[in-house]
């Protein structure tokens, strides 16, 4: 079995496949859309996938609460698809 890759989510076909690592994995669906808007507004969001053998196999986001500020307390998901 080969190595997963971490990428950077940065098109729409790197969204698409985010979301639907996701929502694989979340009791909670999001659209392409919901999650664009929530990167948007939140300060140095970032979203990466793990990538095997060109196929998304996780999926992850971290971004600065916007609730803890004067903390710097960090949001973030992780999400594995279960078969890996």
């Amino acid at each position: 079995m080969s190595a997963a890759v971490v990428e950077a989510v940065r098109d729409d076909d790197g969204l698409a496949a985010w979301v639907a690592v996701h929502n694989r994995v979340s009791t909670t669906a999001v659209s392409a859309d919901e999650v664009r808007a929530y990167r948007e507004a939140l300060e140095g969001a970032a979203h990466v996938l793990a990538v095997r053998g060109g196929e998304a196999v996780g999926a992850a986001f971290a971004a600065l609460d916007p609730d803890q500020r004067a903390r710097d307390a960090l949001l973030a998901w992780i999400g594995v698809l279960p078969e890996e």
